[in-house]
């Protein structure tokens, strides 16, 4: 069985938590991908500095805010 996602923000959400798994990967020493790694676009997307696992760290904690704030104005519908 699969998940269409059609809200903009719960496509967001999807590809924050993508990047998030990614990133993880990458502090694990796996390489996701021949592009830009995970840490490259998550610093240049949402304007965060330190190392891989500071960022991941701060990153975690946008995912799951998003996340929260999401699910919450989607049950107040």
């Amino acid at each position: 069985m699969s998940t269409l996602l059609t809200d903009p923000k719960a496509i967001m959400v999807y590809n924050m938590a993508r990047l998030r798994t990614a990133l993880k990967l990458e502090i694990a020493g796996m390489r996701v991908s021949r592009g830009q790694t995970a840490y490259a676009m998550i610093k240049a997307r949402f304007g965060l500095k330190g190392s891989k696992q500071k960022v991941y760290d701060q990153f975690s904690a946008m995912v799951e805010e998003y996340k929260s704030s999401y699910i919450t104005r989607k049950d107040g519908e």
